[in-house]
């Protein structure tokens, strides 16, 4: 599906235009200090309007996109990173929780 198809189909998980997903942080995240605030960060890296530039890069923006496709990708970046960072929590890896080898 293209950009206009997921806009006109409600799957656009972008609250408030920011690039931010509207995505709930799961229990097992919460109550993990190092994952929640891996998830956090990844949650909270915003697309900026007035500066645009490529997801994770500082390359200028392609003019041929628009800012709601910029948008919408890097919330469909960053809840990749916030479903890997869910994902190791899960799992046990790199949980404070979890004594890890030495």
């Amino acid at each position: 599906m293209d950009f206009q198809q997921l806009k006109s189909a409600g799957l656009y998980p972008i609250a408030h235009a920011s690039g931010r997903p509207s995505t709930p942080m799961p229990e097992h995240v919460a109550a993990c200090p190092k994952h929640r605030v891996l998830w956090t960060a990844w949650h909270d890296n915003t697309y900026d309007w007035r500066k645009p530039r490529e997801w994770g890069g500082g390359h200028i923006m392609d003019c041929r996109t628009s800012h709601q496709e910029r948008a919408y990708d890097w919330a469909e970046k960053n809840l990749a990173q916030m479903n890997a960072a869910a994902l190791s929590c899960e799992q046990g890896r790199g949980c404070t929780s979890v004594k890890e080898d030495a």
